[in-house]
């Protein structure tokens, strides 16, 4: 890293910081739509919510926010191939990246130990909370243009593409927002962090294979044979290419 893009990093943390130090302080009300607004305008009121809240309230409208955006965002990759695909994609989104989320939660708590962290537990499941509610907001924020993708277009290999960038980006604005949480509470380098959310991004790729079909269609409901998400994609790219 070139001392200048490290001066640019160090300038745009400390702007997050400040930023989250100044909303930092209660909630006022602990509405669904409170908790949204919180997340986009104020993140320091959830994390102080997170940190010294008595109420674990916040901790399951983040969860519910996670579970209705991917529900959402399943409606509408289900809408591709419609039919009962539609209520397949729902579940298989749902319940793939909340799973890969709680197969995550115990690396994610040792790495942030390994930062020399004494957040508790209760922080790090608050934190791994606000990871998966905006990835999920995100992609409801995509949804409208994936949506007029979906119709008008049949190739299945460009809306795949299409929602593959989404929610890569998803993943990154949400790495951005935990990442400055954690440092904002620790005040220690958060390079740890980004080998987690690489691993996270694994978990959920290999969920999504084991999952498959979630975009496209297919005879059965889940596959009969096990592969890793790398195999798949290279005989799914190596078909499409013949």
């Amino acid at each position: 890293m070139s001392e200048q893009t490290q001066k640019e990093n160090e300038k745009e943390i400390k702007f997050v910081k400040n930023r989250i130090s100044e909303s930092y302080g209660a909630l006022h009300e602990f509405s669904l739509f409170a908790t949204i607004e919180g997340l986009l305008k104020n993140p320091g009121k959830i994390l102080f919510e997170i940190q010294e809240g008595k109420s674990n309230k916040i901790h399951w409208n983040l969860l519910l926010i996670s579970i209705l955006s991917f529900a959402f965002y399943g409606l509408i990759i289900g809408l591709f191939s419609g039919g009962n695909q539609i209520f397949y994609a729902i579940g298989k989104v749902s319940i793939g990246l909340i799973v890969s989320a709680l197969l995550c939660l115990p690396s994610l708590y040792v790495f942030m130990s390994q930062i020399g962290s004494e957040i508790s537990a209760k922080t790090v499941i608050g934190i791994l909370l606000v990871f998966i509610a905006i990835i999920g907001l995100l992609l409801v924020a995509f949804s409208p243009i994936l949506w007029l993708f979906n119709e008008s277009t049949d190739s299945l290999r460009f809306i795949g593409t299409l929602h593959f960038f989404s929610y890569l980006i998803s993943v990154i604005i949400g790495f951005g927002l935990i990442s400055k949480c954690i440092h904002f509470l620790t005040n220690k380098s958060t390079e740890l962090i980004r080998i987690w959310v690489v691993l996270f991004l694994f978990v959920t790729f290999q969920m999504s294979t084991t999952l498959r079909p979630i975009l496209g269609t297919s005879e059965t409901i889940l596959p009969n044979e096990k592969t890793s998400f790398i195999l798949y994609w290279m005989e799914d790219f190596s078909l499409k290419k013949k």
